[in-house]
């Protein structure tokens, strides 16, 4: 993980600096610029550097301009809303992103996950098994398919929901960009040992 970070900080020094050395002079000062017509090249520099890694993809991850759920850490949980801190996005997005505030209002469903018995969940596999085997044989009558579903997904409301709990929580509208939204779904994932 230390590599990772420290060859990507490389990689922004680099891009840095061939982002602030390329261009005319012209050019350079005009996007360099911030609100008060001072130069602000690390600013530009940043930019150029995250503008370069998403063109020759040399980091890996796809940037998409729609993102409509977040996944994450709950960290609070007061007055209908829940504090959630989620894994970046992308790489290099605003660090200000990593919190989000999720609205629940009386259209939002709330699910639980909970685990399976043993016994159902492998016997809903053995039939998901002698389907696809059934398909193999017959490959013109196959369909989609999937595999069961290891958790059974209850709805309930928010009170079950409590600091540290990881959650999903799904909108309709895109949030890429947004700190606050209202959740059309929250899925809370099943605590570890219970």
């Amino acid at each position: 993980m230390f590599k990772q970070i420290s060859i990507l900080a490389v990689v922004a020094l680099i891009f840095f600096s061939l982002g602030f050395y390329t261009g005319t002079k012209d050019e350079k000062i005009a996007s360099v610029l911030n609100n008060n017509n001072q130069l602000d090249t690390f600013q530009a520099g940043w930019d150029a550097a995250k503008d370069r890694l998403v063109e020759t993809g040399f980091v890996p991850f796809m940037e998409t301009d729609e993102i409509t759920s977040v996944e994450g850490e709950v960290i609070n949980v007061e007055n209908n809303k829940i504090e959630l801190k989620i894994r970046p996005l992308e790489p290099l997005s605003d660090p200000d992103l990593d919190q989000r505030t999720i609205k629940v209002s009386e259209n939002t469903k709330i699910y639980k996950l909970e685990e399976k018995d043993n016994a159902e969940y492998e016997k809903e596999m053995n039939e998901f098994n002698q389907r696809m085997q059934a398909q193999m044989e017959n490959p013109e009558l196959a369909e989609p398919m999937e595999p069961p579903d290891f958790f059974l997904k209850k709805e309930t409301d928010l009170s079950v929901i409590n600091v540290g709990d990881q959650l999903t929580a799904v909108a309709k509208e895109n949030i890429k960009n947004t700190k606050e939204f209202e959740a059309l779904e929250i899925i809370v994932q099943p605590t570890p040992g219970q």
